[in-house]
């Protein structure tokens, strides 16, 4: 009998997460966090996606009344309640979905802004890029940090967290490279791209695009 695998992020507990994710080796809350309040601040939408939003690190730089609409999608339920209990005060427009994405959709032309950290190493890049175009209004924007191979770390830290292990297998790291010509092919123009070490060794890059016309 063909049984479906459970999703290893179904038995990573939220604190296990938050330890590993924000540890003094790794720190990668910290400059998540950074990196979503600094776009945010920046194109300052009305309407954005947080997809693999977790626990809602980096939702503290939303201004109350500044967004109508944030939905933000995970597929770990413990990860979203805590997220709900931190910021659905701050932000009424605030829609947590659990759900796979690969199950997950919206309206067309609905969104100004989709954010996506650490999230196209677990999907379909191509199939992922192809849905967020059809989110995005025109002109609307596609921001995305990638981790980057690294000769002195794994795809995942060591920390005394031992859960998050169950992900290193299912880790894809993308090429920043294709991934821009990804996205150019479904009608996105770069912004900007940049590069950030952290103290750790890791390496990410940081891609903004806009959608400047429908694919095909």
């Amino acid at each position: 009998m063909n049984r479906k695998i459970p999703n290893p992020w179904l038995s990573v507990p939220a604190a296990d997460y938050e330890g590993h994710m924000g540890s003094p080796g790794v720190r990668q809350l910290e400059f998540l966090s950074r990196v979503f309040g600094e776009l945010v601040r920046e194109f300052g939408p009305e309407s954005l996606v947080v997809l693999g939003c977790a626990t809602g690190n980096g939702l503290e730089h939303i201004e109350r009344g500044r967004v109508r609409r944030l939905v933000g999608l995970d597929i770990n339920a413990e990860y979203l309640e805590i997220c709900r209990k931190r910021h659905a005060e701050n932000i009424p427009g605030l829609e947590l979905v659990c759900a796979d994405f690969a199950s997950f959709d919206l309206e067309s032309d609905s969104i100004d802004f989709v954010h996506a950290a650490l999230f196209f190493e677990y999907v379909d890049p191509a199939a992922a890029v192809e849905k967020i175009s059809r989110w995005l209004k025109p002109r609307g924007i596609l921001a995305v940090v990638l981790q980057l191979p690294s000769d002195s770390c794994g795809k995942v830290s060591k920390t005394d967290f031992e859960s998050v292990k169950v992900l290193e297998p299912v880790i894809h790291l993308v090429d920043p490279e294709l991934f821009g010509r990804l996205v150019r092919e479904h009608g996105f123009s770069e912004v900007r791209s940049a590069r950030e070490t952290l103290a750790s060794g890791k390496e990410f890059s940081l891609g903004v695009y806009r959608l400047e016309s429908a694919q095909g």
